[in-house]
């Protein structure tokens, strides 16, 4: 019982304590910079022709599209804290679903700035349309989200005061445990869909892609 209680103490600190997310929030920080800049260097180097590409994804076509990447950097560390507040707060839990969507919608935005096409007739075209009913959707995200945290504050009780019970106890460390448990989950989850999106994003050829460095 005791070693029991001593390895989800341990797994607690390591995956859910407050300096693990300090730890997490800087490490995503430096990583979501840069992928930027190196995002920006490849885009660079195709359109100099040092790197040649024939039929390669806009994301490599467009400096715009380069923000694409750390918003994906920083979409992970979003549902990380999704995981982390779960047992915390369940007000911020759900919080952090809104600003997840956000996110999503907004790095899609910056995914389809490249894809526009400016003439006389804006909403005949599908990705324009696309684009303006995400900007649509994400400014009420934010005022959704606004609104929800500002009624929290309003209503919010103090915790201190609520006797905890034996059963809220229990509900609580079960929370802890799930969150855990998800933590590894959620890791290969999100190297999985990295190595997926980077492969079909600037790797996998529409027909026929030929990848080399010129050196003249």
């Amino acid at each position: 019982m005791t070693e029991t209680k001593s390895l989800f103490s341990f797994l607690y600190t390591a995956l859910l304590s407050e300096k693990t997310k300090k730890t997490t929030e800087k490490f995503f920080i430096s990583v979501a910079i840069i992928s930027y800049l190196l995002h920006l260097l490849v885009i660079a180097l195709v359109d100099l022709e040092i790197i040649l590409v024939n039929d390669y994804s806009k994301l490599l076509s467009n400096p715009i599209s380069a923000i694409y990447t750390p918003f994906s950097f920083i979409l992970i560390y979003e549902v990380y804290l999704l995981v982390y507040y779960l047992p915390k707060s369940t007000t911020i839990y759900i919080g952090k679903q809104y600003e997840i969507i956000t996110l999503i919608i907004i790095r899609r935005i910056f995914k389809d700035l490249t894809k526009l096409e400016i003439n006389s007739s804006w909403f005949t075209v599908k990705t324009n349309v696309n684009f303006t009913l995400d900007i649509i959707a994400t400014i009420l995200l934010f005022f959704l989200i606004f609104v929800f945290y500002n009624l929290n504050r309003k209503n919010e009780i103090n915790q201190s005061k609520i006797q905890k019970t034996l059963d809220v106890n229990k509900f609580i460390k079960l929370k802890n445990i799930f969150a855990i448990v998800l933590i590894p989950i959620f890791v290969v989850l999100s190297l999985y869909s990295l190595g997926h999106w980077i492969y079909e994003s600037m790797l996998l050829p529409k027909k026929r892609t030929t990848f080399c460095v010129n050196l003249r």
